[in-house]
């Protein structure tokens, strides 16, 4: 029998030349389809584990700060925007369930638990140019300070 735990870190690791296409001449067609076949893991891992709050970014340190407490989980404000952004449906109906999913971000999926996520950009490494900014705008317009 599994022990029972309130907290589950679900950690998903992708070596950042899987998703590049000038580092080992991947076209940039074949990176971005790298980019969906993760985002597809990422969403079959949500639908099954159903966190309340995944991240995906850029290194492989992650501060204490950047995981929310249950307090900011429970609150409307997103205190951090990161390349790939999972709220669960709670929080997505605390910040506005429409102002979610109309968020300037590369894509924004809405999954059968009513999960959403946010990907700020075609790519965490070797965003497009019309990207590049996308964790910023993200970010600004969800009022992240």
């Amino acid at each position: 029998m599994l022990p029972t735990v309130e907290t589950w870190h679900l950690y998903l690791w992708a070596n950042k030349y899987e998703f590049g296409h000038r580092k080992d001449a991947r076209t940039q067609a074949e990176a971005r389809a790298r980019v969906q076949q993760y985002l597809d893991l990422v969403e079959l891992a949500v639908v099954e584990t159903d966190p309340d709050y995944g991240f995906g970014k850029f290194g492989s340190i992650v501060s204490p700060k950047v995981v929310p407490t249950v307090d900011e989980l429970l609150s409307a404000r997103v205190l951090d925007v990161f390349w790939l952004n999972v709220f669960d449906s709670a929080a997505v109906e605390r910040m506005g369930r429409e102002r979610v999913l109309e968020a300037p971000a590369w894509e924004v999926r809405e999954l059968e638990t009513g999960h959403v996520m946010l990907v700020a950009s075609d790519n965490p490494f070797e965003p497009a140019d019309e990207w590049a900014d996308g964790e910023e705008h993200v970010a600004e317009y969800l009022d992240v300070d």
